[in-house]
């Protein structure tokens, strides 16, 4: 989504209409510390932050499809370690945080696959299909173990129905008291925990962290976000179109 584009600053407002009973504010403001639009060929960060970004072989700018605008991130399964985009994020070990952002899959059949996870094995991430469940899956763990949710996980998502070359949006939020995922703005799996995530500085778009599994993400994603400081949603919520 082109940030300088009138629908771009559509998708802004939207988003800060939906969720202005929870005082947040979308898009850039002072608690976004990672905002990636896709919009250009580096795919670089729009926050204030200026975190770093660095994209691999298998990972380029797309005008097949965008959610907002007319680009994306376009991700294919190719050359493993090199399938990835690399993402500076601010510390999220200690209060509330989000993740947010959209996601689009060639083929639903095939899993795992990953979606964001730590560059190192800090036991994090957020996959689709682990094990073949067919859900979006979250691992959590405290840096040194899978304290959170467990490997593989427990409870895993609900939502088992997918379609081929739809966006879909997903959001992971800790409150300092319970990590929630939402899948288009409702409510997809609970973890009631007040352990942090281990202290992750960097992440990866696409692919899983420990180069051990590399579960290569196939397809798209556009306007992925990191909040620090603040669960944006604590209820379902209607994400904008």
């Amino acid at each position: 989504s082109n940030s300088a584009s009138g629908t771009d600053m559509r998708y802004k407002i939207e988003w800060a209409n939906q969720v202005a009973s929870e005082d947040a504010v979308a898009g850039e403001d002072s608690n976004t510390k990672l905002l990636l639009h896709m919009d250009d060929t580096g795919l670089t960060d729009s926050s204030d932050s200026s975190q770093s970004v660095t994209l691999g072989n298998d990972v380029s700018r797309s005008s097949t499809t965008s959610k907002f605008g007319g680009y994306s991130m376009r991700h294919v399964n190719g050359s493993s370690a090199q399938g990835k985009l690399t993402v500076g994020i601010p510390s999220l070990s200690s209060g509330s945080w989000t993740i947010d952002g959209w996601f689009r899959l060639d083929n639903v059949a095939t899993g795992p696959q990953c979606l964001i996870a730590a560059s190192s094995d800090y036991y994090f991430g957020i996959m689709y299909s682990y094990n073949g469940s067919n859900k979006i899956d979250v691992m959590l763990g405290n840096g040194g173990s899978w304290s959170i949710t467990g490997n593989p996980p427990s409870p895993t998502g609900t939502k088992t129905s997918w379609s081929n070359n739809t966006w879909y949006h997903v959001a992971l939020v800790f409150d300092g008291s319970t990590y929630k995922t939402y899948i288009d703005g409702t409510l997809d799996n609970t973890f009631t925990s007040s352990s942090n995530i281990g202290s992750i500085t960097s992440a990866y778009l696409g692919i899983w962290g420990n180069n051990a599994n590399f579960y290569e993400w196939n397809g798209y994603m556009d306007e992925w976000r990191v909040v620090q400081g603040v669960a944006k949603w604590t209820a379902n919520f209607t994400p904008p179109t």
